[in-house]
């Protein structure tokens, strides 16, 4: 319910090109379909960009109908008070859940907030963004101490004019939490966080936000803005999603839970993460990265045609402008391209550019994957499909499984991949039992068809192994990569340990004297 603002759809008539203002349009699947029919799809999770909380109804299976969505306009909202509601005692009963967007830091000790917005034309030369305001919607929730909620606000819109005086491009930026008041919970949990960017071309007008009304029934008291022509909707503008420039790359600084650890995800190039503590309980995140091109599959069917399982993907993806959208990094996901690919001829029907990362909330059974204390590590791809946790370790690699179609729309140029990973080097060395040396690493792709070798790279700097894979084709690779100790004999050291009237020599790159003994003065 809250990913809806995500999906509409821009229409194919606007009442100005893109490429007037030397912009790409995004691509859209508005005026694909017609009514009665639906459009399985492909869709890519970003931040929210309004705050809401609802009573979630319960996934169906088969031919089963699924219940509606119970949006709430506050924590305060009887639909919604846990404290009013009984079934949240007993385990299995409904949850509250939805999305807190975080608002620009307006004051240096604020928490929970956005800091800066960064674009570099250079990769290096980072200039600040201007901050205009936030979104135009009456959808957020002043935050609830009691219950644990840290406050909602809307996203957030920049604009380069201070770095490019003739830039009509403005962005999109929201970073979120997704929480939930689980049964048996005494307050809310934040279980995952979002980060995104996206630029659009501004129309001003007539146009209506997004918006909650209390008096409405709770099933039906959100509208979603006046216009499905435009990416987003608000009280007197509209947006139109335009394509990256490929040759900028952008940098978010956000004040961000400490509790939020472990794995990231999302679809960037040459990810960079930095972490600092801010205060007791938050940290600042620094995340930069180059945006994606990432392809989607399209397949129309009339919805008095679906069969058992087509109806299941449409009733528990949710519907939106005639599409169904899957989400691009669920466990199903791969089911789900391989199902469609004989029907969409094993090729992408359009492709856009990303700048999103998301918290892993999947575990890994791999202690040394599965340290929540504190970030451990970013895998980030373009593929159609992707493994929604980190990369996995066994015989001796970490694997990690993504897929697409064969081809780009034009049905002959093959469809090609990126793959970066951002890892703790002393995670590499956890798994491998390796000492403190400089680490090596091979990065190698299997199930493709390729004949040659993707291009790969490897390096490790402060702290961070880096791995890339770019250039590999699909439908269904798996990437693995192995690392190995470097050889550092040469650089061994020799230390002569004492315990009592024995003598022991340890020869290490490190050495230590064993337990019991001391350093011969």
């Amino acid at each position: 319910m809250f990913k809806r603002l995500l999906v509409i759809s821009l229409s194919t008539c606007l009442l100005f090109p893109a490429a007037a203002f030397g912009s790409t349009e995004a691509f859209s699947f508005r005026g694909i379909g017609n009514p009665g029919e639906t459009v399985f799809t492909i869709t890519e999770e970003a931040a929210a960009t309004v705050s809401g909380l609802a009573i979630q109804p319960a996934a169906v299976s088969g031919n089963d109908k699924r219940g509606e969505w119970r949006n709430c306009t506050s924590i305060r909202d009887p639909e919604c008070e846990p404290s009013t509601r009984a079934e949240f005692k007993a385990e299995g009963e409904s949850s509250v859940v939805g999305n807190a967007v975080l608002d620009f830091c307006r004051s240096k000790d604020q928490e929970n907030c956005i800091e800066s917005f960064e674009i570099a034309n250079d990769g290096k030369n980072f200039k600040s963004a201007n901050f205009l305001r936030n979104l135009r919607s009456n959808m957020s929730i002043p935050a609830d101490k009691p219950l644990g909620y840290p406050g909602g606000s809307t996203a957030l819109i920049w604009d380069e004019s201070n770095i490019d005086a003739g830039s009509k491009v403005k962005y999109l930026v929201s970073s979120s939490y997704g929480l939930g008041y689980w049964p048996g919970a005494s307050k809310f949990e934040i279980n995952n966080i979002s980060f995104s960017i996206t630029p659009f071309l501004e129309v001003l007008g007539d146009f209506r936000g997004p918006t909650i009304d209390p008096a409405l029934p709770a099933t039906n008291r959100i509208t979603w803005g006046s216009d499905g022509r435009y990416f987003l909707n608000e009280n007197g503008s509209a947006g139109i999603q335009i394509d990256f420039d490929a040759q900028k790359t952008f940098r978010l600084k956000v004040r961000v839970v400490n509790s939020i650890a472990g794995w990231f995800r999302g679809r960037l190039k040459d990810p960079v993460i930095s972490i600092d503590r801010f205060s007791a309980t938050n940290n600042v995140v620094t995340l930069q990265g180059e945006p994606v091109k990432v392809p989607t599959m399209g397949f129309v069917k009339k919805r008095s045609d679906l069969n058992a399982q087509e109806n299941q993907w449409w009733q528990n993806n949710g519907q939106s402008d005639q599409t169904t959208p899957q989400s691009s990094n669920r466990g199903s996901i791969f089911e789900y391209i391989d199902y469609f690919r004989p029907k969409v001829g094993d090729k992408a029907i359009g492709s856009n550019t990303y700048w999103t990362i998301q918290s892993v909330t999947m575990g890994n059974e791999n202690n040394c994957l599965n340290d929540k204390s504190k970030v451990i590590g970013i895998v980030t791809t373009n593929s159609m499909g992707y493994e929604g946790g980190s990369p996995s370790f066994s015989d001796g690699s970490l694997s990690y499984k993504v897929a697409g179609m064969h081809y780009s729309p034009d049905g002959s140029t093959l469809a090609t991949g990126t793959y970066d990973l951002v890892m703790r080097s002393e995670v590499a060395r956890c798994l491998y039992g390796f000492s403190s040396a400089p680490v090596s690493a091979s990065v190698s792709i299997t199930g493709s068809d390729q004949t040659s070798i993707a291009t790969t790279l490897v390096n490790e700097k402060d702290g961070w192994l880096k791995l890339a894979a770019y250039g590999f084709n699909f439908s269904n690779p798996v990437i693995k990569v192995r690392i190995a100790q470097q050889s550092q004999g040469m650089n061994k050291k020799s230390l002569t340990c004492v315990k009592g009237k024995m003598t022991k020599k340890v020869t290490a790159v490190n050495p230590k004297c064993p337990a019991g003994y001391k350093k011969k003065p």
